[in-house]
């Protein structure tokens, strides 16, 4: 078996044993990936394959210390190294974490200078970068740029080939701009979220169904309500334009009483 392979092998058996909770297992088989990936002359590109490995795994042990010094290392490897399109992947991966934290204007600012980048980004790089920013100005309520960028993600989304990736990322993006529009009281609501959920429907994610279907219900009933309460506030008005014009017509019979009197 060639470092190549023996490289991916050991990677799968990592990704299989974090995935099952095996983690002394799986950090021993990225050790081993890792130390085949710094053998002298090995091809830099094992190493991008064992940052993004590792990046899923310290993420899902949602320690933000770690993953901010993951970020931290992987940046100055990637600098150092000439790897400008992943320097900017892992930027944006700390700018999301820093969001995260608590420090929106200094993840605007490194999200910003990812998109100012002279090099190509990839798709789910700057996917990442609008969902992020979307993220942002949503929990700062402001809401026009947040749909500005979710819609920036739709857009980004038609550029995977494989229709499954595609399909989904959609039902993501419409699932965010659908509830923004909730907020907002944005008409386009319930037909975004309809959209989103035959979109997860689609491509299995039952997770991102349930979520959407929840939003679906909750704006037909709110639909509901709206419409109940303007049949109510008709039959309000009418029953007072009767009783206005019986109160008109007593005056006028008392006062014809009054006249004859």
């Amino acid at each position: 078996m060639n470092e190549d392979s023996l490289h991916r092998l050991a990677l799968l058996l990592c990704v299989y044993h974090s995935n099952i909770g095996n983690v002394d297992s799986g950090n021993y088989y990225y050790h081993l990936a890792e130390k085949i990936a710094q053998k002298p002359g090995a091809d830099k590109q094992l190493m991008m394959k064992c940052f993004k490995i590792k990046e899923n795994i310290v993420f899902n042990a949602n320690n933000y210390g770690d993953l901010m010094t993951f970020y931290r290392e992987t940046m100055d490897y990637t600098k150092k190294h000439g790897f400008e399109a992943e320097y900017i992947q892992f930027k944006v991966g700390m700018a999301t974490l820093i969001f995260q934290m608590g420090d929106a204007k200094k993840a605007i600012d490194l999200l910003f200078e990812a998109q100012k980048a002279k090099v190509h980004l990839e798709t789910d790089t700057r996917l990442n970068i609008y969902e992020t920013l979307g993220h942002i100005h949503e929990s700062q309520k402001e809401y026009s740029k947040s749909i500005y960028y979710y819609k920036k993600y739709i857009e980004t989304s038609y550029e995977y080939k494989t229709e499954i990736t595609r399909n989904h990322s959609i039902a993501t993006a419409k699932a965010n701009l659908g509830f923004i529009y909730q907020i907002v009281n944005n008409d386009s609501a319930l037909l975004m979220l309809q959209e989103s959920y035959e979109l997860f429907k689609q491509v299995g994610n039952q997770e991102g169904q349930y979520t959407v279907y929840a939003g679906v219900l909750l704006e037909k009933a709110k639909r509901a309500s709206e419409e109940s309460n303007r049949k109510r506030n008709i039959q309000i008005r009418a029953r007072s334009r009767t009783h206005s014009r019986r109160s008109y017509q007593w005056k006028l019979l008392h006062l014809d009483d009054a006249r004859i009197l």
